[in-house]
């Protein structure tokens, strides 16, 4: 991956923070990726039933759910990322990575509620049969944005600071 390429510039240390902070982040994308498909499933099913009535109600339900399981998640990595980062590192390392891991995830976990909300609504979309809108939103904002920063804005500050903003803006 592009950032994946910028990151391992920055140094083996850089590189094994990044990494326990992917295992802590996989705690959020499990469950706000899981609303996605739920939500199309409950909105294909309703619309299909011929209730439409249902869909706005349990999209927004859907979306709730997502994004006060992923608020309790944000928080806990946000209060407590050098304990939850210690679990993916050795004693010896914990001196050296854990001061970076606390730095990045405390950017990183104030914005995952937007990521909840955009996975929700792309699922309840998907559900509607609108599949292609979302499509195009993933592939602008998640994949373009991510590979345009990397290579126009990474250069003038190329800081992994600069990288974890990237990550988090897309």
């Amino acid at each position: 991956s592009i950032i994946q390429t910028a990151i391992n510039r920055m140094g083996t240390n850089v590189i094994a923070a990044w990494a326990v902070c992917g295992k802590l982040d996989m705690l959020i994308w499990l469950v706000a990726d899981s609303m996605s498909p739920a939500l199309s499933t409950y909105n294909s099913q309703n619309l299909g039933a011929g209730k439409a009535d249902r869909v706005v109600r349990g999209s927004l339900t859907g979306m709730a759910f997502s994004t006060g399981a992923v608020a309790v998640i944000s928080l806990c990595l946000f209060l407590f990322p050098g304990f939850l980062g210690g679990l993916f590192v050795t004693e010896a390392d914990r001196a050296v990575l854990s001061p970076m891991i606390i730095h990045y995830m405390r950017i990183m976990a104030p914005f995952y509620l937007f990521y909840a909300v955009a996975e929700a609504f792309s699922g309840a979309c998907c559900g509607t049969g609108d599949t292609v809108r979302p499509m195009i939103v993933t592939l602008l904002c998640t994949c373009g944005l991510r590979v345009f920063a990397i290579l126009a804005i990474l250069p003038h500050f190329g800081t992994m600071d600069c990288i974890v903003w990237i990550y988090v803006a897309s």
